[in-house]
């Protein structure tokens, strides 16, 4: 079925594109990259599967996905090119980053601090930019995130991305069901809070941590123990590795809540 699937996806999408590959998929979407015909170059193609196109949820997450992504320009923010609707197909072009996502990246090699804070300073302007557009991520974390073969870190997912101060509700998108990621969420969200520009800098502060220290902050235990409101240690980087005494506190102030 899933075999099918692809083959007519491939058929419907080659008026326009040619050399379509398969990259990945997830709950709500398929990713191709292709050759753009009209624009000429190589793009990442972000489809909704076909099983949700009849939910309107999903149509809606993914034209939210676009017009967050139109309000920002920013050279470590994926760009997107073109959004199109039809009964057959729903998809996003955007900017295709070659290269490797972080989360890929931190289980194959140790980054030294010195690169690590290289990364999260351009990682952190781009998060300024999205929060000067008024705009909330909600969903930072290293499979999120794609290194280019020069070092270049980029967002690549905005699909949980949400406009500030928005009348639907920042922590749901399913009566009782939390938007993010286990080890990534802000504690608060756990106890009915609604997302804020701080968790969003939590999450990037957790990703700042597990690179310096290559260990996860929360993991399944200490997990357990937020949701019974217990405070979790949180041991300093320099304590496990060879970080600077100095990032500590950077990195604490992050993750504090």
């Amino acid at each position: 079925m899933e075999k099918s699937n692809n083959r007519d996806i491939v058929a419907l999408l080659s008026s326009r594109f040619t050399k379509i590959k398969f990259l990945a998929h997830g709950g709500m979407g398929v990713v191709y990259s292709a050759i753009d015909k009209e624009l000429n170059r190589k793009v990442a193609i972000k489809l909704i599967r076909r099983e949700h196109l009849a939910d309107g949820g999903y149509r809606k997450r993914l034209i939210r996905e676009a017009k967050s992504l139109c309000a920002l320009r920013h050279p470590n923010i994926v760009r997107v090119y073109d959004f199109q609707e039809s009964d057959k197909l729903t998809y996003l072009v955007l900017e295709f980053v070659e290269g490797t996502t972080l989360g890929q990246l931190q289980r194959t090699i140790r980054l030294r601090p010195k690169e690590v804070v290289q990364l999260i300073v351009k990682l952190a302007d781009a998060l300024a930019a999205v929060h000067q557009a008024k705009l909330l991520h909600r969903d930072i974390k290293p499979d999120n995130i794609i290194i280019t073969d020069d070092g270049k870190p980029t967002f690549i997912d905005f699909g949980l991305t949400l406009r500030d101060n928005s009348a639907e509700d920042t922590r749901l998108t399913e009566t009782g069901c939390l938007v993010g990621t286990v080890g990534y969420l802000a504690p608060e969200l756990l106890f009915g809070a609604q997302h804020t520009n701080k968790c969003d800098i939590y999450q990037l502060g957790v990703v700042f941590y597990e690179l310096l220290t290559n260990k996860e902050l929360v993991d399944g235990p200490k997990f357990n123990e937020m949701l019974r409101g217990k405070e979790i240690e949180i041991i300093p980087p320099s304590r496990l590795s060879d970080a600077d005494q100095e990032l500590d506190e950077i990195v604490l102030a992050a993750v504090k809540f």
